[in-house]
């Protein structure tokens, strides 16, 4: 067996690669689990309780689970229920969360083997460091300068942490509120990839445009359009508003026009009673 550490940093998870439009492997869910797993103790505020996610763990639920990786339930059950056999987590779950337990996660991510391989590194490659130095020299600065501007991981609601808006982008914010509100809007919306998939395009197409100030939404403006979502979707069937966001972004518009939704769906009401 092949051994030996490979780094594989947290901004993996916002690479365009790794947020392509496909449902999960097996292999893509179980590397982000070991992704998203805790890397220190954190208390947080769960049902007016406080509670601590320990080193190695994920508080999660089965549907966000099942809309992150485009999975349905029961295929995500599946999934989980077999890690737990082969001994690759340990999970607890109630109605309202789960909580999974990557095992032997301090064995395989202890802190000081990322020294120890920054040691050993640094002493097989001297001869090479001094022959380009100056190449090395840049690439150091580059790396400080992309630390600097790393974006804080996204706190979870009710941790004590005001969350900010406007220091992330349309796209982060999305996640961030589908991952912590609860309502029939956001359930509705990560139930239905198709058009979770849609607005994510869409989140993405206004964080291109510029400039920001009239393309990026506040916390109340992003909530009042997926609600907008939902309830549109209600009247006029869901794939009627998915079209309406797709002709949006053909047509690189700055806003949604949800009033062709009713005259699409009369074209699928005219085209369904033709092929009747």
């Amino acid at each position: 067996m092949k051994q030996g550490w490979i780094k594989i940093h947290r901004k993996l998870l916002e690479c365009d690669i790794w947020d392509y439009d496909e449902p999960y492997t097996r292999r893509d869910a179980w590397i982000e689990l070991l992704l998203l797993a805790n890397h220190s103790d954190k208390d947080i505020l769960f049902d007016n309780h406080k509670i601590t996610i320990h080193r190695g763990q994920y508080l999660t639920s089965v549907r966000k689970l099942a809309a992150r990786w485009q999975w349905g339930k029961d295929k995500t059950l599946n999934f989980l229920r077999l890690l737990e056999e082969c001994e690759m987590i340990k999970k607890e779950s109630d109605s309202r969360r789960t909580l999974l337990t990557i095992v032997n996660y301090e064995i395989y991510q202890a802190k000081e083997d990322d020294e120890q391989t920054d040691d050993r590194q640094s002493a097989d490659s001297k001869p090479t460091v001094n022959r380009h130095s100056p190449a090395t020299n840049k690439n150091d600065k580059e790396c400080n300068k992309n630390e600097k501007n790393d974006i804080s991981p996204l706190p979870p609601l009710g941790e004590g942490v005001a969350y900010d808006f406007d220091k992330h982008t349309n796209l982060s914010n999305y996640e961030y509120l589908k991952n912590n509100l609860s309502g029939e809007f956001i359930d509705y919306i990560c139930n239905h990839i198709e058009l979770d998939n849609c607005l994510t395009k869409w989140m993405k197409h206004k964080d291109e445009r510029k400039p920001k100030s009239s393309n990026h939404y506040s916390e109340t403006g992003m909530t009042q359009l997926l609600n907008k979502a939902y309830t549109q979707c209600c009247e006029k069937g869901i794939m009627a508003i998915i079209r309406v966001i797709e002709d949006s972004l053909s047509n690189n518009y700055q806003g949604i026009t949800w009033d062709k939704a009713r005259s699409q769906q009369s074209r699928d009401v005219i085209s369904e009673w033709r092929n009747s």
